[in-house]
């Protein structure tokens, strides 16, 4: 006889998941009623919408039949990711459809369905039991549930923003996403074509921290558009698409309502950070009297208000005005006002990274904390000040042309190589008496243009660094071995310490270098020379030396042999620390001097200072010739190499002491009854310490 199943789980299923009509909720009424947390040492109990005010509106716009894309771009700690989570507990609880999720890469997406949506499961019963029974409805990729819903965790990949219909579309860490996918556009875009066969039923919520920086350094805030994102790509430029909304706070003493923000904050001047972080309050940028603590902040948050451009708030909370129309409700959350941000940690971070880059030139540290932290786009040093020829021009002062200025204490110089000729710039490095920190001087530049090879007409031939050997020479004689004059008039001059080569670019120019410090290994001279070579990861250390071999390659000619150091130098990172010690207005801690007849003979080495921006990218570039610019960061690489940043200026290594005791420095000689001569180090090839 057969045997049949019960008909009564069939039918409660079909009463309870498939045929009832979805409860009237939002999807965060949804969240209080059926979402538990388990988040041990933080947080346990059920969601409440008390805690994170600002997420109420935005996921009420979830299911609003007005818009068809949600955007919230914010900071770290403000539970953004949390909305989709939510978004998900009411797909699959509520009212069922078929959703999608894009995290930044497939690992991504995996990490975010087995540690974020199996815990919902686990810690949420009821969300957990709406999963069909079986273990091929709870995959790591896709999951089924009762009411028919089925949600999948994806890449944002060409193929997979591709002919999948979906009513709901969620996308995560959006700024982390390629700016273009696979030549089709842009990620949100691509997902909002996802969502189109279903109309007003369809929605794409995108979030993100800002990442991208700011694309027009002149951008000002309009006062007819009150809030207007800066134009970045990525999340804030699909933000300033939407209707843009903010978050606005009551005064306690005036009433009024004003946007928070860190620009509005205030602390105890004091040199000690940790103390200063402690006192940070928020004071209202309208009356200046009424202040906000951060134990205040989540009550203000709970009288807020979003507030969508055009609109106003009168002191009893009553919105007027023309609101600003569009199919995107974009809301943006300035990082000071996210529920989980603690002032104290934000404004630390945020000084420390700012004490790294006075120290070392690097903004990396300082953009993290601004965009993750503060929720801010991040314009560059550079591209905020615009900085100009004329500007570094008028710093010039009258110290001499090429001599030694009283503080430098060695020289340095820096080769790039070009087509035709060697580009050479000399540094001095020195320090001022009761100084604590070095700065820099400029002694000369000039080019290496002639060879010894000479044609039919007996004319010397230009200088070809990427086919003749011999040409390469010429910067022992002209460079290696140059010394320059003392400014005290004694008559006693001063060696070069090291000599830095640009190692590749041109054609041939690599094999040539490596051949010539080989060549200067013969004759007890290659410690003077460092071959140089930009670094592209952006993640590489400052500076770094290597030992390249290639000898073991097939089909290729070993000029890399192992024997020879080769600088490496994060460019990024060294120009962002040039950048920074250009805009210095004092000496000391790395002032860069200019010399007088620069400014007369030499003019265009201020352009070439002032050519190279941040691209959209983050890294340093620019149209034209820049060789001042390069050539000052190659010196800046060489100063790492030796040590300087760690000298004791009290007992500095021979090279780094005063004229009298620095071995660079000729000595006082007497010829029996002739006048005193003085003869250098360079002169007589002894190698330098």
């Amino acid at each position: 006889m057969t045997s049949y199943q019960p008909i009564e789980p069939l039918l409660r299923d079909l009463g309870g998941n498939i045929l009832s009509p979805p409860e009237r909720l939002t999807v965060g009424q949804s969240s209080e009623k059926y979402r538990r947390l388990n988040n041990k040492g933080a947080y346990v109990g059920a969601w409440s919408n008390d805690k994170v005010p600002y997420l109420v509106d935005i996921m009420a716009a979830l299911t609003s039949r007005d818009y068809q894309a949600l955007c919230f771009a914010t900071s770290a700690q403000s539970a953004k990711t949390e909305v989709i989570l939510n978004w998900l507990a009411y797909t699959a609880k509520v009212d069922g459809a078929d959703m999608l999720i894009y995290e930044k890469s497939e690992k991504d997406a995996q990490d975010f369905s087995e540690r974020r949506v199996d815990r919902l499961h686990l810690d949420s019963p009821e969300i957990g039991a709406c999963l069909l029974p079986g273990k091929s409805s709870d995959r790591v990729f896709t999951k089924f549930y009762r009411n028919g819903s089925m949600v999948s965790f994806f890449p944002p990949t060409k193929n997979s923003l591709a002919g999948k219909p979906s009513a709901r579309v969620g996308l995560t860490d959006y700024d982390r996403w390629p700016l273009d996918i696979g030549g089709d556009g842009t990620g949100f875009d691509l997902a909002r074509g996802r969502t189109r066969t279903f109309r007003s039923f369809g929605m794409c919520y995108v979030e993100s921290s800002p990442s991208h920086p700011i694309t027009d350094p002149k951008w000002r805030q309009n006062r007819e558009r009150p809030h207007e994102a800066p134009p970045c790509e990525g999340i804030l430029g699909i933000y300033n698409r939407g209707n843009r909304q903010r978050r606005y706070w009551q005064c306690w003493e005036c009433e009024d309502w004003f946007e928070p923000d860190d620009e509005h904050c205030e602390w105890e001047p004091t040199s000690d950070l940790v103390a200063r972080a402690q006192s940070v309050v928020m004071r209202c940028p309208l009356c200046r009297y009424g202040i906000i603590t951060q134990a205040q902040k989540l009550q203000r948050d709970r009288a807020g208000h979003w507030l969508i451009e055009g609109q106003k708030l009168d002191k009893q909370g009553r919105k007027s005005g023309d609101a600003r129309q569009s199919d995107i409700a974009s809301f943006y959350l300035l990082g000071i006002a996210a529920a989980f941000n603690d002032w104290e940690k934000m404004f630390l971070g945020k000084w420390q990274a700012e004490e790294e880059l006075a120290s070392t030139g690097s903004e990396r540290a300082l953009k993290s904390k601004i965009n993750i932290d503060f929720g801010k786009p991040y314009l560059s040093k550079s591209r905020e000040l615009e900085r100009s020829p004329d500007e570094l021009m008028d710093r010039a002062s009258d110290y001499g042309e090429r001599v030694i200025p009283e503080h430098v204490r060695f020289i340095v110089a820096a080769v790039d190589v070009q087509n035709h000729h060697f580009e050479v710039q000399i540094h001095g490095l020195g320090i001022e008496p009761d100084a604590e920190s070095w700065d820099v001087w400029l002694i000369d530049r000039y080019m290496i243009k002639k060879s010894k090879r000479r044609d039919d007409d007996d004319e010397r031939l230009a200088v070809n660094p990427g086919a003749y050997a011999e040409d390469w020479d010429l910067i022992t004689e002209q460079v290696i071995k140059k010394s320059y004059p003392l400014a005290d008039d004694s008559g006693r001059r001063m060696a070069m310490k090291m000599v830095g080569v640009d190692s590749g670019g041109k054609a041939g120019a690599t094999n040539m270098a490596y051949r010539y410090h080989r060549r200067l290994r013969k004759v007890g001279l290659h410690q003077r020379l460092l071959l140089l070579k930009g670094e592209p990861k952006p993640n590489a250390p400052r500076i770094e030396v290597r030992f390249p071999d290639n000898s073991s390659r097939k089909n290729r000619h070993a000029y890399a042999r192992g024997e020879t150091p080769l600088l490496h130098m994060n460019s990024d990172v060294l120009k962002d620390w040039l950048n920074h010690l250009l805009d210095r207005e004092i000496t000391g801690g790395g002032f860069i001097h200019f010399p007088q007849w620069f400014v007369e003979r030499k003019a265009f080495f201020f352009d070439e200072l002032c050519l190279e921006t941040r691209d959209e990218k983050g890294h340093w570039s620019g149209a034209g010739r820049n060789e001042s610019w390069d050539l000052l960061y190659y010196f800046l690489a060489l100063v790492l190499h030796l040590g300087c940043e760690r000298v004791n200026w009290q007992q500095p290594p021979p090279f780094c002491r005063p004229w009298d005791e620095n071995p660079l420095v000729s000595k006082l000689q007497k010829d029996n009854n002739k006048t005193e001569k003085r003869k250098s180090l360079a002169e007589r090839g002894a190698s330098l310490l």
